[in-house]
């Protein structure tokens, strides 16, 4: 379960909604009424930014989130305060299941562990029956699974993880053995460009001749982004 990952200049404060996110929000709405009073968990949730933003969506939600970073739940404590949204510290990686949600979220994470299936685990086990939990991240089509550690010179904490990209028949074969859990995937494709930024850890977008968008990651690795949806079936 190896991880070692600080880049987080991307997630500052006052940012706008990315398209992943806004996306993320249309599930949601698929899956719950605006006023549904369900418990939900954000992991690795930054400042509350994107809890917040749930809350103007959804009035009655119990939204709890769970950050490493103590810099980031100081950024947010207020806002937060006045949102009715709850932000714990700790790891990802040592979730508490004592407390049960009926969603959990996670964004940009998973792919930070050299091993994903442990860490699912532990976040499988914080969901209540029939509970729901969306991942946003990179899930190869192709039947491979990749580890991979960088440096990034523009912002160097030196050799980092989170390119970790295990393939869709992975997850499928791993959860199908177990049973009780069922799992379904959505590619994300950004409907507009994305542009280079001097941060290479950034993702853009590049088009083929027939206009299909590729997203690219760091290294010029182009990649599978989209959302993983388990569900609990009790």
């Amino acid at each position: 379960m190896y991880s070692h990952n600080k880049q987080t200049r991307v997630y500052t404060q006052g940012r706008p909604l990315k398209s992943h996110e806004q996306k993320m929000i249309e599930l949601l709405k698929s899956e719950l009424s605006q006023d549904s009073k369900e418990k939900l968990l954000d992991i690795g949730c930054s400042d509350g930014m994107f809890l917040r933003h749930l809350r103007s969506e959804f009035a009655s939600l119990d939204l709890w989130g769970l950050e490493l970073d103590d810099k980031f739940i100081q950024q947010g404590k207020a806002q937060n305060d006045q949102a009715g949204v709850q932000i714990m510290q700790g790891d990802a990686s040592s979730v508490d299941s004592s407390t049960k949600y009926d969603v959990i979220l996670a964004s940009g994470i998973l792919s930070v562990f050299d091993e994903p299936f442990p860490i699912l685990e532990g976040w499988l086990n914080c969901l209540a029956s029939n509970g729901i939990l969306i991942v946003f991240g990179y899930f190869n089509e192709r039947d491979l699974d990749t580890r991979i550690h960088y440096r990034n010179h523009f912002d160097d904490h030196g050799w980092e993880t989170g390119l970790t990209a295990y393939s869709q028949k992975a997850y499928q074969k791993y959860f199908g053995e177990k049973g009780q859990v069922s799992v379904d995937f959505i590619p994300f494709v950004p409907d507009f460009d994305i542009q280079e930024d001097e941060n290479p850890i950034r993702s853009y977008t590049v088009q083929t001749k027939s206009g299909k968008r590729l997203i690219v990651i760091g290294g010029h690795i182009i990649c599978n982004m989209g959302y993983m949806i388990l569900r609990k079936q009790n």
